[in-house]
């Protein structure tokens, strides 16, 4: 899944879920802690907030405006790589702003589809330390959005690897002890030659979307990387919109 493919990200998630909104209180430090206690090496937590500015197309003044703002919302001081992109379907303006501990990326996207265009705001966090702040940016994401009476969708996806090729015992059995840890009801499981994929649902966490008749707000994935001879860990509330 590619993290930028705005239009296959947007449209997949509306089109397969519906999506509610929970009262602000988060309940989510269990989801930290039991990634941690999976023994693998963290390598990065990503937050990706996104949603619905407005019908129709927006100019490039219109978007570079907005970015402002949301920048300045979030207290980023220095702008970094500026980047538009456009095609027959998608016009964008982002920015991208880098450091040695994170990367943050805030872009608006008006997307066209059939005869509807649709203009998004996406702000995207990779913290490549200081993981436990990971909710503390998703909260703040949320608020830039809520702020202006935009209902907001919300994923943190955290990252890890194991050294080596875990077999399908040991995939399962790390499965176990993380969907275990948070109390999650497993829904379905997902098995290939390289990726072992969950998900589920638990009360630890009170915001969720619907897939087909279930809820769920959790979602695992183990994946064996054969050119680094490593095995990568993906734990994500409620789904993963990272590339695996």
């Amino acid at each position: 899944m590619k993290k930028w493919a705005g239009v296959g990200i947007i449209c997949s998630i509306l089109s397969l879920i519906i999506f509610y909104m929970a009262p602000r209180e988060i309940k989510e430090t269990q989801f930290v802690t039991a990634f941690e206690e999976a023994g693998c090496q963290m390598l990065q937590t990503n937050i990706h907030t996104w949603g619905k500015l407005s019908d129709g197309l927006w100019e490039y003044d219109e978007m570079e405006a907005e970015v402002l703002r949301i920048s300045k919302e979030l207290g980023i001081e220095s702008i970094g790589m500026i980047e538009k992109k456009e095609n027959e379907n998608i016009r964008e303006y982002l920015i991208i702003r880098s450091s040695p501990s994170a990367k943050t990326t805030i872009q608006i996207e008006s997307i066209q589809n059939e005869e509807k265009i649709e203009t998004y705001a996406i702000i995207d966090i990779i913290l490549y330390e200081g993981f436990e702040g990971a909710l503390h940016f998703k909260e703040i994401s949320k608020g830039v959005f809520e702020k202006w009476e935009v209902t907001p969708t919300s994923h943190v996806t955290m990252t890890g690897t194991y050294a080596g090729m875990m077999d399908l015992k040991e995939k399962k059995e790390v499965a176990h002890s993380i969907m275990q840890a948070l109390g999650a009801k497993v829904h379905d499981t997902f098995e290939t030659n390289q990726i072992y994929n969950q998900y589920g649902y638990t009360p630890m966490v009170e915001e969720w979307i619907q897939v087909g008749n279930h809820k769920v707000n959790v979602d695992l994935a183990l994946r064996y990387n054969e050119y680094e001879n490593n095995t990568y860990l993906y734990l994500a509330t409620p789904m993963i919109t990272v590339e695996y």
